[in-house]
């Protein structure tokens, strides 16, 4: 029997975005930031060379969204379980998740990154509204009560 449905929407989407997120950036970790998965679809589609970030920003960025996978397949179980710790979890990974998204936006304007820029306002704002949907359901009473 299902208790609520926003617990078992999110806790699955929360999951399966985990694991692709991680996947995607354990892999990006193993092959390099110049691998041709990273830079390869900004040279062949506009057919110039763009510059790449630095090391130091690829890898920062890497680790965090690995260490944020982590923290959402763990919370989404929790979710699934109705847990009241993965209720809380749920509000800080929103803030680390908001914050991750700021920072890797500021941090491509200051390295005068902006093909990545533009590429990155479309992650910045599905983040923004996800995590926004996220805090907004699990604030509502009905819901609150289920996590007690």
């Amino acid at each position: 029997m299902i208790k609520s449905k926003v617990a078992l929407v999110f806790g699955i989407i929360l999951i399966i975005a985990s694991l692709l997120t991680g996947y995607a950036s354990l892999s990006d970790l193993i092959k390099g930031p110049l691998s041709d998965g990273f830079i390869g679809s900004a040279r062949g589609a506009l057919g110039v060379l763009i510059e790449p970030p630095p090391s130091w920003y690829f890898y920062s960025l890497a680790v965090a969204y690995v260490i944020i996978s982590l923290v959402a397949f763990v919370s989404g179980i929790g979710l699934l379980m109705l847990k009241k710790w993965s209720r809380n979890l749920c509000f800080f990974l929103s803030g680390i998740g908001i914050g991750v998204a700021v920072i890797n936006l500021i941090s491509l304007t200051i390295l005068n990154l902006y093909f990545q820029f533009i590429n990155s306002l479309f992650g910045f704002f599905i983040t923004i509204l996800f995590y926004s949907l996220l805090i907004y359901s699990l604030t509502r009473k009905n819901i609150k009560k289920l996590f007690t």
